[in-house]
């Protein structure tokens, strides 16, 4: 049994979800850009002008974020990866961060765009325009059964290849 570590994610008007890939924040039709501020612990970290906003463990980490444009993190790791969707700058950086983060994700507070919130692909959730949304590791984790003795490097080589190549060799 592999642990995998959950994100816990938190809006101010109410909504509450744990993730083992990801939470998403994004507009009407995901190819609408938004305004997100983001800040660590507090502190001010980037602004983005993007499609949307991902915030991934390491176990999604391969999934949307890494189709975004994310980094591969491997999944026993316990970090919290922040990266952009279609971001609308040369600039705009995927982070990093430990797991005794706690990033907060400000949205736009102009104008009467929806923007919507959702866990691991599930139903999405309207936010409020200025809404925040606090993401932490959540104190949970769960169990995935490993069905083979193959490396993360071994598993990620033949994923990329069949992605490139589109089969397996």
């Amino acid at each position: 049994l592999d642990a995998r570590g959950l994100l816990l994610a938190k809006s101010a008007n109410g909504w509450q979800a744990e993730a083992i890939n990801d939470v998403v924040l994004f507009g009407r039709t995901r190819m609408h850009p938004m305004d997100y501020k983001v800040y660590c612990d507090g502190c001010f970290v980037s602004s983005y002008r993007s499609d949307g906003l991902i915030l991934a463990t390491p176990t999604g980490s391969t999934a949307y974020s890494l189709s975004a444009g994310g980094p591969v993190v491997e999944p026993t790791a316990r970090n919290l990866i922040v990266s952009p969707i279609c971001a609308h700058s040369v600039h705009a950086n995927s982070y990093v961060l430990s797991p005794e983060r706690t990033v907060t994700v400000q949205t736009e507070k102009t104008g009467y765009k929806p923007i919507f919130l959702s866990a691991d692909g599930g139903r999405a959730f309207s936010l409020r325009n200025g809404d925040a949304v606090e993401i932490r590791r959540s104190k949970y984790e769960t169990k995935l059964v490993r069905l083979s003795n193959k490396s993360f490097c071994d598993i990620l080589q033949k994923k990329m290849l069949m992605g490139v190549l589109g089969h397996e060799e």
